[in-house]
């Protein structure tokens, strides 16, 4: 991957970007513009977890108003 922004470290942040939005009313950085990036990216993250040993997933629930 590329350099992600401060706070952008999962597929949805990256694509949509949600704190910017919340704390300047507009989305500013968006790494991935292609609205398919996320499921293009599935076969990519999907082989590199089968390469490790062990890993510990966080789960991270977005919780909108």
């Amino acid at each position: 991957m590329d350099i992600l922004m401060p706070g952008q470290d999962t597929l949805y942040k990256l694509r949509w970007n949600p704190s910017s939005a919340v704390t300047n009313g507009y989305a500013s950085h968006q790494y991935a513009t292609d609205i398919g990036w996320v499921s293009k990216q599935v076969n990519q993250i999907y082989n590199l977890y089968t390469s490790l040993d062990s890993y510990k997933l966080t789960l991270e629930i977005p919780q909108y108003k």
